[in-house]
């Protein structure tokens, strides 16, 4: 693996400035969070529209990504608000909150 960033690896390998990317990385996160935040968490629609909705090799590394992930770690829920807070202060993750405010469960 190269001493670059991810986000500079991969524009390098698309031919694009690392600027361009930023923007589409926050959106498509958006979009995942309020995907699970709105569904009815028994409902499997999210992990198969996000199937649907992304490139098979997307789906691939996200799924190995988080599997990965929770196995080294071991999350449980609040986990990650908790992992947040170690790697900054609550105010450089606080402007972010508004966006998911309103967001409301599905009821399916």
């Amino acid at each position: 693996m190269s001493c670059d960033s991810f986000l500079q690896d991969a524009a390098k390998n698309l031919g694009m400035e690392v600027e361009e990317i930023i923007p589409i990385l926050d959106e498509l996160m958006l979009q995942f969070h309020k995907a699970i935040a709105t569904s009815d968490h028994a409902n499997p629609f999210v992990g198969s529209k996000l199937l649907f909705d992304t490139s098979p090799q997307t789906f691939y590394h996200l799924l190995s990504f988080l599997d990965y992930f929770s196995e080294k770690y071991k999350w449980e829920a609040g986990d990650a608000s908790e992992y947040l807070l170690k790697l900054g202060k609550r105010s450089e993750w606080a402007p972010f909150v508004h966006q998911a405010r309103g967001w409301v469960k599905e009821n399916k």
